[in-house]
């Protein structure tokens, strides 16, 4: 049997920060291996583009073979959408349970809630990941309990979506217990190396994923919303990358003799591109391109000065006070604010009191604002993690359908037309890159194997607070929620003795090339549904 072979990921770490701090002195443990080792980018899906790198990764296919395209689904039959969580992995599994014979540890992998009854060694999850779609368990079942009673929580699990950039002093707590937090997780995967041995083992650092998104502004000078935090703050997404470069330098240092390494992400990070424009403005850009002369939101007022600081620590709650003026005032008493919330919801009445009412868990995305209206307008924009979905609301498959089949084609290339249209008002800057129609990208899959969008809106990748169209009118100035968000490239870096990288040109390849990849470096056979390729080899 081979040498052990270690994959830690660094979940959304980006590599053109790991590489430029890495030069600058800040991560002498990546310097290293970048400076031994054989570094790929990874290239990751064309659509959906935030919500299945993750999912690519660990199975080694494309979301067309596994039909994941997001946890939120829309209802047929009720203009509805709900969060089905994460995938199943039922059709494709995870690489580490592509392995019969090999002993495996498992430890806190995001986007994977479930454990594998076929895998021999040890499975830890939800203890701290970024979307673990499920909460802290293990096989063996009593492995994860022991593990919090030894080392305790990760301190950051209640407050990792809470980080609002413009309020410096929860960005410093949320800052303080993402260290501790990897402190914690450093001292429990020490442990795990050395008590639980295996052929392979998968470890996870979701710490450089969660400061990502709340720390991104202070990193990067180029953000609208850099250097906006009074008093100022320093570079507090440099600290967690350095943080979690020292607990990874401990952890090499207890790595068995001969030992392997890959080190990954199968994504990057990015200002936040897709917040604002698929949550916020492509919902109010459909309503107002389906009611010539309505509008929901308000219209924007000029595009200057800086970016807008929401009063408050609720993005949610302040988008829908400056933007709709709708809410029930803070100090009504509850019996009247029940009575507000029964009067804005008849029909004609007060919007959007009606998100008050029983829509659910996704009451916090802007696009579910828009479901009354959604049987009446031509397309509307589904609720997003990322990139900005359309659903043409058609004759014959939507119960209140208004736009026949036979208009479905000029539909979506006028839509496709006034969306490419879109500007940013203050630098003048398309914002979207390409609206992608899924009945001509993905002809050859089977209907229930497409997504639930008729049009993919690719926007450009930076951070824009504002947009406009001479058709439909300005939208915003509004305020970011997280300052950061990803882009969909990762990387893979291999180190170790008898690891031979593959010729590639450039150095690229795809995410869905990881999950062979590790197959390959075990030495068991691949099988034939995965879709990428091997980018290390055992020497001999």
């Amino acid at each position: 049997m081979a040498s052990p072979l270690l994959a830690v990921a660094l979940d959304a770490a980006d590599i053109d920060r790991v590489r430029a701090w890495a030069a600058q002195g800040h991560l002498p443990t990546l310097a290293g291996i970048l400076a031994r080792g054989t570094c790929f980018t990874l290239d990751g899906p064309p659509l959906y583009r935030n919500e299945v790198p993750w999912v690519s990764l660990l199975t080694g296919c494309d979301p067309e073979r596994t039909g994941f395209w997001t946890p939120l689904r829309f209802r047929p039959g009720g203009y509805a959408v709900a969060d089905d969580g994460g995938y199943s992995y039922a059709a494709c599994a995870p690489f580490y349970a592509m392995a019969p014979g090999r002993r495996v540890t498992v430890f806190d992998l995001p986007h994977c809630g479930r454990l594998f009854t076929g895998v021999e060694g040890a499975q830890v999850l939800g203890w701290g990941a970024h979307s673990p779609m499920g909460g802290l368990q293990s096989r063996p079942a009593g492995l994860a309990g022991a593990l919090r009673r030894r080392f305790g929580a990760h301190p950051a699990m209640r407050m990792q979506n809470r980080g609002s950039w413009w309020d410096g002093r929860r960005l410093a707590r949320l800052h303080a217990v993402l260290l501790a937090g990897v402190r914690r997780r450093g001292a429990i995967l020490r442990a795990l190396l050395v008590e639980r041995p295996a052929d392979l083992q998968v470890f996870a650092f979701g710490e450089t994923h969660i400061a990502g998104h709340h720390f991104w502004h202070l990193s990067d000078g180029g953000h609208p919303a850099h250097g906006r935090n009074v008093p100022p703050l320093p570079d507090l997404l440099l600290d967690v990358y350095r943080a979690v470069d020292r607990e990874l330098g401990l952890l090499l240092e207890q790595a068995p003799a001969g030992a392997r390494l890959l080190v990954f992400s199968p994504e990057g990070g990015a200002a936040n591109w897709c917040d604002l424009n698929s949550l916020l403005f492509l919902p109010e850009f459909l309503f107002r391109w389906s009611f010539p002369g309505r509008a929901l939101q308000a219209e924007g007022g000029a595009a200057a000065g800086p970016a807008v600081v929401p009063a408050g620590n609720d993005w949610v709650r302040a988008v829908w006070r400056d933007r709709f003026s709708c809410l029930p005032p803070p100090w009504l008493p509850p019996p009247l604010r029940s009575w507000f919330r029964g009067l804005a919801a008849r029909p004609g009445l007060g919007f959007p009191a009606y998100v008050l009412r029983r829509l659910g868990p996704l009451q916090w995305q802007p696009p579910s604002w828009y479901r009354p209206w959604w049987p009446r307008m031509k397309a509307f924009a589904l609720p997003s993690y990322g990139d900005g979905y359309v659903r043409v609301n058609l004759r014959g498959r939507e119960p209140r359908g208004i736009v026949a089949p036979g208009d479905f084609d000029a539909l979506c290339r006028d839509l496709e037309a006034r969306l490419l249209r879109l500007r940013d008002p203050r630098d003048g800057r398309r914002l979207v890159r390409a609206v992608v129609r899924t009945s001509e990208a993905l002809a050859r899959l089977p209907a229930e194997l497409r997504p639930d969008a008729d049009l993919v809106v690719l926007w450009e990748q930076w951070a824009n607070d504002a947009a406009e169209d001479p058709g439909t009118g300005r939208l915003a100035p509004a305020p970011f929620w997280k300052s950061g968000s990803h882009r969909p490239l990762g990387f893979l870096i291999g180190l170790g003795p008898g690891l031979l990288p593959e010729r590639r040109a450039a150095g690229r390849a795809r995410v869905i090339d990881v999950a062979p990849t590790v197959l390959e470096l075990l030495g068991v056979p691949r099988p034939p549904h995965l879709e990428g390729a091997p980018l290390f080899r055992s020497a001999g």
